[in-house]
């Protein structure tokens, strides 16, 4: 969309310096934007590395939000975060404090620059071939799928943080007044502001993603 593609300029010049001093950040990484125009019509695209690398068994898209995230597992289609609600992702005591620090510190970025509405997208791979121990090479981190019933599975987590174009634009302020006065009195809604999103996708990931003892991440903020 021309708000996303507007965005991205605004940004890029922020999110070079930011990634300069965060290697291991979790935002999906842009290769290019392009406007093609023909005619009367411009299209507009960009590209962007792959966050899932490896062919993913199960996909999730993670927001921390309740409002429409169920998808019917028998269509095949990307899963979203009640699908999620009865796993935690874990993972030795390290690298479990290094993601769950680069997720907070990128929702604290992506609110500095005024976005909001961007989620985690969650590739789990049968354990496969060791992963690289370059983080800023590779989105594959080894780890254990835990069910709420206690049940473990080794598996290959690919991760990145994706959708983050969109700002608190007068219609997301619209979408969230009505949605405030019906569904959110019941559900988590996803149009929330910039602090407000940011502290609560934090929040979310601090509870699902844990060392392999179930201890949180200890973050230095």
């Amino acid at each position: 969309e021309e708000h996303e593609f507007e965005v991205l300029k605004q940004i890029l010049p922020h999110m070079l310096l930011y990634l300069e001093h965060h290697r291991n950040s979790l935002l999906c990484r842009f290769l290019g934007a392009y406007a093609l125009t023909i005619g009367n019509t411009t299209l507009r695209f960009v590209v962007m590395a792959n966050c899932l690398p490896r062919k993913a068994d199960q996909i999730y898209d993670l927001k921390g939000t309740t409002e429409d995230r169920y998808v019917d597992p028998s269509s095949g289609g990307v899963l979203k975060d009640l699908n999620f609600s009865a796993y935690t992702m874990q993972f030795g005591p390290e690298l479990c404090t290094d993601i769950v620090q680069a997720l907070c510190d990128d929702a604290d970025f992506l609110e500095s620059v005024g976005t909001m509405d961007y989620s985690l997208l969650v590739g789990v791979t049968a354990k496969g071939a060791a992963p690289t121990d370059e983080w800023h090479l590779s989105t594959v981190r080894r780890g254990w799928l835990v069910s709420e019933k206690g049940q473990k599975v080794e598996v290959d987590f690919q991760l990145g943080v994706i959708d983050f174009l969109q700002r608190w634009t007068p219609k997301k302020v619209a979408a969230h007044w009505m949605k405030k006065a019906t569904i959110g009195c019941f559900q988590e809604i996803d149009t929330e502001p910039p602090a407000v999103y940011c502290q609560r996708f934090s929040k979310f990931f601090f509870k699902k993603i844990l060392a392999i003892d179930g201890a949180s991440a200890r973050l230095h903020r």
